[in-house]
C-alpha cells in the first residue's frame, strides 16, 4: 500500500482541486494530462534510467555538501553557546540548526537570482513546460 500512497495524495489534491472549481467546464484536462506525464517521465528517468540515478545521487551529494557548510557555519557560531543553553533539544534543533540552514540557503538563492541563474533554469524549465503542455508563458510560470 505504501507504493500507491504518491498517486493517491495526487488523486486527492486533483479531487479537490476539481470540487472547489468555480468554472468546470474551463479545465483543461490536456494540460493536467500533460502535467501528470511530464511528472511520470521524469520519475522513470530518476528511477530507472542509468543516466538519470546517478545524476541524481551526484546531485543529493552536492547538495547535502552545501547543507553541511550551513551546519559547519552554525557549529562555529553557536557551539559553545548550545552546551550553555538549558532548552529542549527541538527548540535547539529549530534555533541552531534548521533556521540557519534556511538563512543561509535563502542568501544562496539570492546570490544565485542576483547572477541571472535561477533565471536561466525558470526559463528553461518553462519552456519545456510550454512545448509538451501547450500552456502560455504567464500560466507556464505561475
Amino acid at each position: 500500500m505504501d507504493q500507491y500512497k504518491g498517486i493517491l495524495g495526487i488523486l486527492t489534491l486533483l479531487t479537490i482541486a476539481y470540487a472547489m472549481s468555480n468554472n468546470r467546464n474551463k479545465i483543461s484536462f490536456r494540460t493536467i494530462y500533460w502535467g501528470l506525464s511530464l511528472q511520470v517521465v521524469f520519475a522513470i528517468f530518476i528511477l530507472k534510467t542509468p543516466i538519470g540515478k546517478p545524476f541524481f545521487f551526484y546531485l543529493d551529494k552536492m547538495i547535502t555538501k552545501l547543507i553541511s557548510f550551513s551546519d559547519a557555519g552554525s557549529d562555529f557560531l553557536f557551539k559553545s553557546y548550545i552546551a550553555d543553553v538549558g532548552l529542549h533539544p527541538a527548540l535547539l534543533n529549530f534555533a541552531f540548526r534548521l533556521l540557519p540552514t534556511i538563512i543561509f540557503f535563502s542568501s544562496l538563492m539570492a546570490v544565485l537570482y542576483h547572477f541571472g541563474i535561477i533565471q536561466i533554469i525558470v526559463k528553461w524549465i518553462a519552456k519545456l513546460m510550454q512545448k509538451t503542455m501547450h500552456t502560455s508563458g504567464a500560466e507556464t510560470l505561475r
